[in-house]
């Protein structure tokens, strides 16, 4: 027998790396971040540059101002490797040195990003990552909270 009621289910964000991989995944993008500033510092870039550019790519978060799937998609597109490897791979072809500096401040960009814990957003909001939920609230783990909730539990 099937059951063929319909039941509307609220869609609620479980997603992201459990913990081992998110740590994998941020020791990862610590050391991507690293290797393009250290391309960039050694490539002799300008301190200047780096530092007007190197927040760009957050102007991607005012889609949010629309709605979280334009918020997530901007966000995407401009917090993944694709789109600045790309650049610089293109960059090293025809000897761009403006190009190729702006492609590793940019791949810089994303690794701090993901070593921080912003991740890829999913489109249900953007605290909802692929490294996890930003500002999650875990369980009462301190002891006082945990001696406070059961004061008087263990004497009844």
């Amino acid at each position: 027998m099937t059951d063929t009621t319909q039941s509307k289910v609220k869609v609620s964000f479980r997603g992201g790396a459990e913990a081992s991989v998110r740590w994998l995944l941020r020791v990862e993008a610590a050391v991507v971040s690293l290797a393009a500033i250290g391309l960039y510092y050694h490539g002799e870039g300008s301190l200047g540059l780096f530092l007007a550019l190197i927040l760009v790519p957050d102007l991607a978060i005012l889609g949010y101002l629309r709605d979280a799937r334009l918020g997530a998609f901007l966000y995407n597109l401009t917090h993944n490797y694709a789109l600045p490897l790309l650049i610089c791979c293109v960059a090293l072809t025809v000897k761009s040195d403006l190009a190729f500096q702006i492609s590793l401040i940019w791949i810089a960009h994303i690794g701090i990003d993901r070593m921080l814990g912003f991740g890829l957003k999913y489109a249900t909001g953007f605290a909802d990552t692929h490294l996890g939920q930003l500002n999650r609230r875990r369980p009462a783990t301190r002891p006082l909270e945990f001696h406070a909730t059961n004061l008087g539990k263990e004497n009844s």
